[in-house]
């Protein structure tokens, strides 16, 4: 009989062990390591600028990278957070044809003012995420569009620039609130270090 028991439970656990490893190979913001988070963006940044433009017409992209940010400011600490904007601004300036330094100012902007208000805010509900990604979104996006008149006049704002950075916008809000689902439900770990 207690035979019987023993073996009856390990398909069980077997199961457990496979849902584990399939959790720690999930791509995620805040891994809880540093090269696994810089993976991570690395992947995501070849999605956004390799994949996504192909598949769509006129070569439109899609932001998913600042999402990605923003959940790496709410959950890690400061500098780990700011590491990581880092990278991502350097991965999108060697990819982008605007001046030097554009994604490092907005992103170093953006996870600080996020890791200064993420105490104050209740990161239980909804409404803050969609918040949190559509400023996020709309800073780097309309700062891209500063730049581009600077440089450009009304010329550069064309129509399909102009529909290119709304998609970016919604897309970052969309893809971010996908993301942070985990930390939505009721007996969810509190996502803000502490």
């Amino acid at each position: 009989m207690e035979r019987a028991k023993v073996e009856g439970t390990r398909p069980q656990e077997f199961m457990d062990r496979v849902h584990n490893f399939r959790e720690q190979l999930r791509p995620r913001p805040n891994s809880g390591f540093f090269y696994k988070d810089v993976i991570y963006l690395l992947m995501i940044a070849f999605i956004q600028h390799t994949i996504i433009p192909t598949l769509t017409p006129f070569g439109l992209t899609i932001d998913l990278i600042t999402p990605w940010l923003v959940i790496t400011a709410i959950r890690q600490h400061a500098l780990p957070a700011s590491a990581l904007a880092f990278v991502a601004a350097g991965i999108l300036e060697m990819r982008s044809t605007v001046p030097a330094g554009l994604y490092i100012i907005t992103y170093w902007i953006t996870v600080n003012l996020i890791v200064q208000v993420r105490m104050a805010l209740s990161w239980r509900h909804q409404i803050p995420w969609f918040v949190t990604y559509f400023m996020a979104a709309l800073w780097v996006h309309l700062f891209e569009v500063v730049v581009v008149f600077m440089g450009r006049g009304f010329e550069g704002i064309t129509f399909i620039f102009t529909i290119q950075q709304i998609l970016k916008i919604l897309s970052a809000v969309a893809f971010g609130m996908l993301l942070c689902q985990e930390w939505l439900k009721f007996d969810a770990e509190e996502p803000v270090p502490q």
